[in-house]
């Protein structure tokens, strides 16, 4: 078992894997690396996209980066918390968190389609004393037709 270990721990330090579960990023700029993909999250150098930021979080410039390929995917969003998710196949999904009161948050879900990430769907979350609770609003469902 500590050899596979050993294995596992020497390959992600040399880049050649990335975490297979879900990684977060709250701090920006900030990395994660899930699979073959490395996901970044920064806050934009132009002072007028800066300022279009504001309770809900900053406006955010997202990078999806194939390692194999060099194939670079950006867009941008505006939040406190993005999440990526690993798929069986293809382009990891992004999940970027927002605040639109003191205890509401809404989670939008980002998916590669068509070489473009769109986002898919939102959703509210309550927050409680220890966890998000989905509230009974309605998700709100969209495709890449709705932004394009």
């Amino acid at each position: 078992m500590r050899v596979w270990a050993f294995v596992a721990m020497t390959a992600a330090m040399w880049g050649q894997v990335g975490e297979p579960r879900a990684q977060k990023i709250e701090r920006f700029p900030g990395v994660a690396v899930v699979g073959q993909y490395r996901v970044t999250a920064r806050i934009p150098d132009d002072p007028e996209r800066r300022a279009l930021g504001g309770s809900g979080g900053p406006m955010l410039d997202i990078t999806v980066q194939d390692r194999r390929t060099g194939k670079r995917v950006e867009f941008e969003t505006q939040g406190w918390r993005v999440v990526v998710e690993p798929k069986a196949e293809g382009m990891p999904e992004v999940r970027v968190w927002t605040k639109s009161s003191v205890t509401l948050h809404v989670r939008c879900d980002y998916r590669f389609e068509g070489g473009v990430y769109c986002m898919r769907q939102c959703a509210e979350y309550e927050q409680g004393e220890k966890r998000y609770e989905r509230n009974r609003t309605p998700v709100r469902r969209m495709g890449c037709e709705a932004g394009r």
